[in-house]
């Protein structure tokens, strides 16, 4: 048997074993998906939650990224609390109730799926597709066995480079060169952002409310569960006052900062500040603020005489700049 029907024996057989781990993995998914959906259904509470990033290519070859939040939540049967967690594409607010089922036989075990994952069987479609395709490419080559053989040169003749056989030219590499220097380039700018807008960090928070008068105290529990996001929030420190209120929170990443301050509710619905990343509002009592910078929020509030004030002091953290 030669080296190269070998060879050509080896990707149909891959294919093969690929499409039965595939679809026998999606068939079992499916079918534990079908017991659960038996189990006995209750409410929970959602008592804490975390995230991380995922990246990967989408349409075009485009690069994008995902966040999964891992929702932890609470649920209580024959009185007695279990904890479970999920994992999602989307987000859900600490306190908020959600529809589950649990394991009766072991109430440890619970799930949020209300309905079997029919996408399921489009992983199976593909197995089967793998494994026919397989199959069909592994009878040609066997038919064809004989085909394959191996040509030997004769290597006392002297090698011939034939004219489609070109050699990069030194203009060619200048185009590489400048191209990786321009790949180089990008990379810095994507990841250090040099022209972006800085954010302070907790110990410059604190100092800075000190000089002005006033003490920014660990408040991470509080906002936390104020906020709904749970451990998304990994720093925070608040100063409250009778005239003034500024919450200050450091997020794992960019983007849930900015989910933080598309969900985060101004109790006025007058706005007088709209900016890209500052909104303000106010009634004829009060004026309520909210801004963010990279992975960071700002919430402000204050009585009506106290508003420039807050703007100054949002303004010396650099949050404001009008």
């Amino acid at each position: 048997m030669k080296k190269r029907y070998i060879i050509k024996m080896i990707f149909p057989i891959i294919c093969i074993i690929i499409g039965i781990l595939l679809s026998g993995y999606a068939t079992t998914e499916y079918i534990n998906d079908c017991q659960k959906v038996k189990w006995q259904p209750t409410e929970a509470i959602v008592t804490d939650m975390d995230s991380y990033g995922t990246s990967g290519y989408g349409s075009r070859h485009t690069r994008h990224s995902r966040t999964i939040y891992i929702i932890t939540y609470n649920y209580k049967v024959n009185g007695i609390e279990y904890t479970n967690e999920i994992r999602s594409e989307v987000p859900s607010q600490i306190g908020r109730n959600i529809n589950i089922k649990y394991n009766p036989d072991e109430p440890s075990k619970s799930t949020t799926i209300t309905a079997p994952d029919t996408s399921l069987f489009i992983i199976v479609f593909f197995g089967i597709v793998l494994i026919f395709g397989g199959v069909i490419f592994t009878v040609i080559i066997w038919k064809n066995r004989f085909v394959f053989t191996d040509i030997e040169y004769d290597k006392s003749e002297p090698y011939y480079q034939g004219p489609n056989q070109k050699s990069v030219s030194k203009s060619h590499l200048k185009t590489i060169l400048f191209f990786v220097c321009f790949l180089v380039l990008a990379i810095i700018l994507m990841y250090f952002q040099p022209f972006a807008q800085k954010n302070i960090n907790s110990n410059d928070f604190v100092q800075i409310m000190q000089s002005e008068g006033y003490t920014a105290e660990n408040s991470l529990e509080k906002t936390q569960k104020e906020f709904g996001m749970g451990s998304i929030i990994t720093e925070s420190y608040s100063v409250n006052t009778y005239n003034i209120r500024i919450d200050y929170c450091v997020l794992n990443s960019n983007q849930n900062a900015k989910l933080l301050y598309d969900s985060a509710s101004l109790s006025a619905y007058t706005y007088t500040i709209t900016d890209k990343q500052f909104l303000g509002s106010q009634d004829d009592e009060f004026f309520y603020c909210k801004a963010y910078i990279n992975n960071t929020f700002v919430y402000g509030a204050c009585k009506i005489e106290q508003k420039d004030k807050l703007l100054q002091m949002l303004k010396d953290i650099g949050y404001y700049s009008k």
